[in-house]
This record gives C-alpha cells, sequence and structure tokens, in this order.
C-alpha cells in the first residue's frame, strides 16, 4: 500500500482496498459488479499450490513454553509439538488418491500441495472459476462452498490458497515524491530524517559507544518485491555506513513471483527495508526472502526461512485484512519461530483501525494479518517531531483523517487475548478478551519520514512499513548485547515488552517513550499501552539495559 504527492503541495492519500482472503468451507467467491472480472472457462490442467496447516501436538504445551520465555531446538520442536508424522502420512496418502502431490518437512506445521485444477476441484468438491484484478491478475477463486476430504478434518486445521487473489500488499510505505533526478547528490533539503537524526531521536547513541552494531546477528526480511543493490549502495554512501552484508534474495518457483525490480507494478518496499536496519544495526547480516503476494506463497516462503535462521530477527511489512483461516496457518510458523528464540517484528498496517474492506457499508473496526498473530510483536505508527540537538523531542499516534491513513490498531477477531497481556493498564474498557494490537510504535508518518533512496531517486518514505524495521535493527543490537552478557536472545519479545511496560516506573531505565496524544482514526493514545500505538516508541539504550535486567531474573 503506497501512493505518493507532490512536496509543495500535499494531496489527499487514497486509501487503497486490500484484497479479498482466501474463504474458508461454506463461503462464496468474490464477485459482482464491482469485483474481479470473470475470465471464462479455466485450464483444468493448469497447476494449482494450496497450503494447509496441520493440527500439532500438545498446543497448550507450546503456548506455555513460549509464553515462559523458554526456547527449543528445532528438532526437538518437531519431535514433542509438531504433527504426528502417521497422521500426516494419512493425510498424503488420501490427497494422493485425488491425483494431488504433498510435500511435507518433518515437524513443520504446514504441508505442501501441488496438482491440477481438477485435481483440486476433485479432492475439495468445489469449481474454481478465474478472475482479474483491476491491477490485471489472473486468478482462480472458489466458485462456492468447498470441503475437505474425509478423513482430514481432525489434522487439517486450515487451508490456504484456493482463493489465489493477489491479497497482500506492502502494509505499507507511504511515500513522499520529493527525490531529485537519478545520479543526485543525496538528501540534503528533502526534509526527512536521516540515520544520524532518529539514532538521536530514539537514543540509539549509547548502544554504539558501548561497542554495539549487530555484529553476529542476522535479520530476515519477508518481500514481496525485488530491490536495487545499487540503491542500498548509495544509501550507505551517502550516510558514512560500511557496506552491507547481503547477498542475493532467496526465491523459489515454488513461491510464486514478486514484483519484479523496474516493472510497471515493482514497489520498493525492501529497499526501505533494508536501508533502515542497515541504517541502525550495520554490522548485521541482512537476508530477503521473495515471494509472490498471496497468502500461500508467503506462507511457504516463511517456512523455508524459519527452517534456515530459526533464531533470526524477522522484519516483516506486509498485511491483509484479517481472516481467520490464513491467520491461523501465520500463528503456526510465527509459533514455530518464538519456540526456537526467533523473533517477529510485523507492521500494524497502515489503513488506521479500518484495514479491511467495507463492501459498500459503514467501515467497522478491524485488524491486519499477521500482526494479529500473539506470537509477533506488531509495530504501529507514529507522527514525531525532532528535539533540540537531533534529541526526543516529542511523538502523536499517526492518523491522518483527510488522507485516510493510520497506525493500525485494535481488536482481534481470531485469536484471543495472550496471557501477557492481562497486566495493569492494557486491560479496559475496550478489551473484548481478544489479542489486541499493536504492542509497540515507531516512526510511520511519511510527513516525518526517513530520507531513502528508492527507484534510483531520494525520498521521504515511512508507513508503519519503516516502524517493523526500525524495531527489528533495535532488537538484533538487544540479542548482540545479551550474547556479550552470557544471556539468551530476546527471542519472542512481547513477554518482555508488556512485563518491562507494566513495571515501568520502577525501573532505573525508561524502555518507552509513551504516545500520549493524536488517534488512528478510531482509537485514541493515552498514557501506557494503547490500541493507537501501543506501549510507545523504544528509548533504545533503556531498553536494552532493561532486557538485560530482564533476562537476567527471568531468562
Amino acid at each position: 500500500m503506497r501512493s505518493g504527492w507532490p512536496a509543495a503541495g500535499i494531496a489527499a492519500l487514497a486509501a487503497v482496498a486490500i484484497g479479498l482472503s482466501a474463504p474458508g468451507a461454506g463461503a462464496r467467491a468474490p464477485g459482482g459488479p464491482d469485483g474481479p472480472a470473470a475470465l471464462g472457462a479455466r485450464a483444468p490442467r493448469q497447476t494449482v499450490r494450496l497450503v494447509l496447516d496441520l493440527a500439532g501436538r500438545d498446543p497448550a504445551g507450546l503456548a506455555r513454553l513460549v509464553d515462559a520465555g523458554r526456547a527449543v531446538s528445532p528438532a526437538a520442536y518437531a519431535r514433542r509439538f509438531g504433527p504426528r508424522p502417521r497422521e500426516v502420512s494419512t493425510v498424503t496418502r488420501i490427497l494422493a488418491g485425488d491425483g494431488l502431490a504433498a510435500a511435507w518437512v518433518p515437524g513443520s506445521p504446514l504441508l505442501t500441495v501441488a496438482g491440477a485444477v481438477e485435481a483440486v476441484e476433485r479432492a475439495f468438491d468445489v469449481r474454481l472459476e478465474r478472475r482479474r484484478s483491476p491491477a490485471g491478475a489472473a486468478y482462480l477463486v472458489p466458485a462456492g462452498p468447498w470441503r475437505l476430504p474425509p478423513g482430514l478434518g481432525r489434522v487439517v486445521t486450515a487451508l490456504v490458497g484456493l482463493d489465489g487473489a493477489p491479497t497482500y500488499h506492502p502494509a505499507g510505505a507511504i511515500w513522499t515524491r520529493v527525490g531529485t533526478d537519478e545520479g543526485s547528490a543525496g538528501p540534503s533539503g528533502l526534509g526527512g530524517f536521516t540515520p544520524d537524526q532518529v539514532r538521536g531521536f530514539y537514543n540509539f547513541d549509547p548502544l554504539y559507544a558501548g561497542g554495539l552494531d549487530g555484529q553476529g546477528q542476522t535479520v530476515v526480511f519477508l518481500e514481496i518485491s525485488g530491490y536495487l543493490a545499487g540503491d542500498i549502495a548509495e544509501y550507505s554512501s551517502q550516510f558514512g555506513l560500511p557496506s552491507p552484508d547481503l547477498g542475493p534474495p532467496v526465491t523459489s518457483p515454488a513461491w510464486g513471483s514478486p514484483e519484479a525490480v523496474g516493472s510497471a507494478g515493482w514497489e520498493p518496499e525492501a529497499e526501505m527495508d533494508l536501508e533502515i536496519v542497515h541504517a541502525l544495526a550495520p554490522g548485521a547480516r541482512l537476508v530477503v526472502y521473495e515471494a509472490g503476494p498471496t497468502p500461500g506463497d508467503l506462507l511457504q516462503a516463511l517456512q523455508a526461512a524459519i527452517r534456515s535462521y530459526p533464531q533470526a530477527v524477522f522484519s516483516v511489512s506486509l498485511g491483509a485484512c484479517e481472516q481467520a483461516e490464513v491467520a491461523r496457518a501465520w500463528s503456526s510458523l510465527f509459533t514455530e519461530l518464538a519456540s526456537s528464540r526467533g523473533t517477529a517484528l510485523v507492521s500494524s498496517g497502515d489503513s488506521g483501525a479500518f484495514i479491511c474492506p467495507s463492501a459498500g457499508h459503514a467501515p467497522r473496526p478491524s485488524v491486519s494479518s499477521p500482526a494479529d498473530v500473539p506470537d509477533v510483536t506488531a509495530v504501529g505508527g507514529t507522527t514525531a517531531f525532532l528535539g533540540q540537538g537531533d534529541t526526543y523531542g516529542a511523538e502523536a499516534a499517526w492518523g491522518s483523517p483527510v488522507e485516510q491513513v493510520g497506525s493500525g490498531g485494535g481488536l482481534s477477531s481470531v485469536f484471543p487475548r495472550p496471557s501477557w497481556q492481562d497486566v495493569p493498564g492494557v486491560v479496559g474498557p475496550l478489551s473484548d478478551g481478544m489479542r489486541q494490537v499493536p504492542d509497540v510504535s515507531a516512526i510511520g508518518d511519511a510527513l516525518t519520514g526517513w530520507d531513502v533512496v528508492a527507484q534510483g531517486r531520494w525520498e521521504v518514505a515511512a508507513g508503519t512499513s519503516a516502524a517493523a524495521p526500525l524495531w527489528a535493527a533495535l532488537i538484533a543490537l538487544a540479542d548482540e548485547a545479551l550474547a556479550r552478557h552470557g544471556l539468551p536472545a530476546v527471542g519472542f519479545a512481547d513477554r518482555a515488552l508488556y512485563y518491562l511496560g507494566s513495571v515501568a516506573a520502577k525501573l532505573p531505565a525508561q524502555p518507552f517513550h509513551e504516545v500520549v496524544r493524536g488517534d488512528n482514526l478510531y482509537y485514541r493514545a493515552g498514557p501506557g499501552w494503547n490500541f493507537a500505538a501501543g506501549w510507545g516508541s523504544p528509548n533504545a539504550s533503556g531498553l536494552v539495559d532493561d532486557f538485560l535486567l530482564y533476562e537476567k531474573a527471568f531468562g
């Protein structure tokens, strides 16, 4: 989700509707006069790729392990909590009888399935129809209800991929087109934040003075678009950063096609993500996984990334309207990551409290997925005001009623409120027993955004897509500090963040800047935790000190 406007006269930014998610059993396919255009008969031998979420063993025990901050190796996770191999074999055999091929990595909560359209229709008792999105992408959708084959109901908890609509978008970078021509000397006068200003604003400098730079840490990015390595190099040169430890992106034909660099639809989201993390944790290794924009594509790429980097910091600046089947599959993977002490930072979205399309009626508050998943740290956005000498000035929750953009936040309709959110100041009159979003926040308003290089141009950009990588860089620095003291990595961060927020007044170093002003188009900010900005933005040096205290006491 991004739009641009001239710096000299900022016009209204149109809200971008998020695509429809995969329907569950009994749901109807999208269509109608205002929906995607029908394309007629589908090719019966076209290959369809699906993802099945599988029931694991001892889900209550897994939740207790993650909530307690404990970790297990991937092998131990597979043995104790992963799906039972015998049950997976049964599912595979049943699907094979309908002509579908299944692949499973032992221990993984997901099973990937591929087969011809006619085989999928036979297996799930559904007819698939072709549609074309307004952007021109052709895809298949169910023409009516679908059913799991007999014998799969006990094992398969969610099915993703029958609806092949390009659902996911950056969650999302809002760009101010103020760049100069390609080959310009740099961002002087653009008006965005430089790395030094952000470092001063959020108090990163004491961390660098102590020798931290992210060395030995890995940050993994899940992206739906490519990037220009030359832009990252120009950014690094402009701000005196070392060359990034960045290899070629990881891709697979099974994960669909990301937006190609330079194509008409290409959005340089990945470039901003990489530049922000490199600016704040210049010694960290950066790894990009690229996939297509459908839930099935992204889930497969994330599964592969977690298998390769089970203890890394993950930065995810993607989102879509919360939908139960897809959300459960996201949750299974992120819980697996949390169980190995990996950390996930996910953008909460840029549509304020109204991420889901309203379909002609008054919009209802909703949240973005996968920011809704309990085992990720959902990151909202703020409007930031620089203080004298590049110090912290003030922040407000990001919400612009004219442009209809703002920090995603609200109540999940899928996940119950996790135990670590049951702390003073979080449960209040607006709580309804469900997961509350976001957890924390950082700069998100493009009017107070970052100077970045994108598509060969210097621009000012932000969105919660900028806030998530900022927090990912900070966690990488915290993990480096913890390792120096022989302590485990932060891992699933919310357990510590909510504890620190609830006792902040008693801590020697304040972990957050409270955000008490503004709103996200529905929820108002206020003292302590709130639906517009979570606990607020980081006091980076103080928060790392507090992580050290926390891990010494509870790790």
